[in-house]
């Protein structure tokens, strides 16, 4: 697991903030959207990446 220590090494820029409804993190190879259903619904970046390919991250519970 990654401390705190180890992921400033590796982020290299945040924007936005919690009540934004919407958090970018700059992993330098690729980023994180971090978004409210509100705003997922308003910008829906998946239609606009639709080619692009999905990486899952983790296993949900079903």
């Amino acid at each position: 697991m990654l401390e705190d220590r180890d992921l400033k090494k590796v982020i290299i820029g945040v924007e936005g903030v919690d009540k934004s409804g919407w958090i970018l993190i700059d992993f330098d190879h690729f980023l994180l959207n971090l978004m409210d259903d509100q705003t997922r619904d308003y910008y829906r970046l998946e239609d606009k990446w639709y080619k692009s390919s999905m990486v899952k991250l983790c296993d949900t519970p079903e």
